[in-house]
């Protein structure tokens, strides 16, 4: 179930199991932070809001200030398309203890890794996406987490 967050607290990050991170002029909206939770909850946090601002964010999920959102990570490869300005272009990172998905046009899913039944899924539909084109961005933005932590 998707739920707007209307006030930031720490009780908003328990029982989190990934986050999908969309960049502030991403496609699809851009400026949300949606937190997946055990239960299969998405809360959804509008970061570019007054009452949800980025800075107090990463005050509370302080793990988030060790990331870097800014296209694809290093590792990963770029879609077609995909600009980069300036020689000193810092790609995306994420902290220990995390994986990173670049779902293209400034989306991001970053699961912990201590869920690794998730990481499995999206490897496997990761692997899909590049056989078939799949859209992995539409598959994690509606994944129900709860479903495969069950098995």
């Amino acid at each position: 179930m998707d739920i707007f967050v209307e006030k930031l607290t720490p009780e908003l990050f328990e029982d989190m199991v990934a986050f999908a991170m969309e960049e502030p002029y991403a496609m699809g909206g851009g400026g949300h932070f949606t937190i997946y939770k055990k239960n299969g909850d998405q809360l959804i946090i509008n970061y570019t809001d007054d009452k949800t601002p980025w800075n107090e964010l990463r005050e509370i999920f302080t793990d988030v200030k060790k990331m870097y959102f800014n296209g694809p990570a290093a590792n990963e490869k770029e879609e077609e398309g995909t600009i980069k300005f300036g020689d000193d272009f810092t790609p995306t990172h994420v902290c220990e203890g995390y994986k990173h998905y670049y779902g293209g046009m400034g989306n991001h899913f970053v699961v912990k890794e201590k869920y690794p039944q998730i990481i499995k899924v999206l490897d496997d539909y990761e692997i899909n996406v590049k056989q078939e084109g799949y859209d992995l961005m539409s598959f994690y933005m509606n994944i129900d987490v709860s479903k495969y932590l069950e098995e």
